[in-house]
């Protein structure tokens, strides 16, 4: 059995427990304070997922819509941009609106514009290099061509995310 000196002295004081939720509270406090200055930690810490296809990021929500598509919500539930193409579009939006970075946004919209115009005529270009028809190297060539501006813009796009995907 144990000594009762030795149960005494695992024991804190009034004096040791008032002092040890001061040093919790001043940590918890300076956490709190990181946390509200470093966009990566505000983004990332808040961030949760429903099953419902929506994302919450810090004060923002992105919903993947029926049309494959994806927008960028408000807490109060107003649309702030719709049926973006990419991903990476939508979280470089909340991550902006979410760091006081809103002069980038303008520039990720049209990036996305950008990519989501180039990928529909990748697809009309892969449709056509299908059929039988003359010209196909025409149709080639352009397929080369819009793909790599697809890439581009996406490569623009993600530079503006916080954390690189």
């Amino acid at each position: 059995m144990k000594d009762s000196a030795e149960i005494k002295s695992r024991k804190l004081s009034r004096r040791k427990k008032a002092k040890a939720r001061r040093s919790l509270a001043t940590v918890i406090g300076r956490v709190i304070a990181d946390i509200d200055g470093d966009p990566f930690l505000r983004n990332h810490l808040f961030l949760s997922r429903s099953d419902d296809g929506k994302l919450t990021v810090g004060s923002y929500v992105i919903v993947h819509n029926e049309h494959r598509l994806f927008d960028v919500y408000n807490k109060q539930g107003n649309i702030l941009h719709k049926n973006l193409y990419v991903f990476d579009a939508a979280m470089a939006i909340t991550e902006c609106l979410n760091s006081k970075r809103e002069r980038f946004i303008p520039e990720i919209l049209e990036l996305e514009e950008t990519y989501a115009r180039n990928v529909n005529d990748v697809k009309l270009f892969r449709y056509m290099m299908g059929l039988k028809t003359e010209g196909k190297d025409i149709y080639e060539d352009r397929y080369v061509i819009v793909k790599q501006r697809a890439e581009k813009a996406l490569q623009g796009i993600k530079k503006f995310r916080l954390v690189k995907s």
